[in-house]
């Protein structure tokens, strides 16, 4: 009987010290990363360009078509990250979100204050640096998702 307990006892530190090892050990492959930081990225440049093209003129641009165009880059782009990536890196999605709370903030200021200097049509350098700042936030965040250290 005494054997039984040894080996019982062995078994059970060895697969508490199996666990301690496999739970400190950090799941962070650089190719994964790159996956999440060119997707935070892209993501951050689709929301700019999207908020861009949806002040233009609805005759030159309808806006069922930047919808669409939005919604189909917006899936196809995650449906790439989730295919792409095969772990999500310690620290990427409170990052990432981060980035998203950012652009959006940035969103409605740049649209209040679009809005309320340019009543008949707004120039296209005006969208261009619009876009650029709705999308900064996000590339950021890419860029330290990126250069997080591992």
């Amino acid at each position: 009987m005494s054997d039984d307990t040894t080996d019982d006892t062995t078994d059970r530190a060895a697969a508490r010290a199996a666990l301690e090892a496999a739970g400190s050990a950090a799941i962070d492959r650089p190719g994964d990363r790159r996956v999440h930081a060119v997707a935070t990225a892209a993501f951050g440049l689709l929301v700019g360009a999207y908020f861009a093209v949806t002040r233009v003129e609805p005759a030159l641009v309808p806006g069922w078509v930047s919808t669409a165009g939005y919604a189909v880059l917006a899936l196809a782009l995650a449906a790439w990250q989730t295919r792409a990536a095969r772990t999500v890196p310690h620290g990427v999605r409170r990052v990432s979100r981060w980035g998203l709370v950012g652009t959006l903030a940035v969103m409605v200021v740049t649209l209040g204050v679009v809005n309320s200097l340019y009543r008949d049509g707004i120039p296209g350098l005006v969208l261009v640096v619009a876009g650029a700042l709705v999308a900064a936030p996000m590339v950021v965040a890419a860029a330290v998702v990126q250069r997080r250290p591992r």
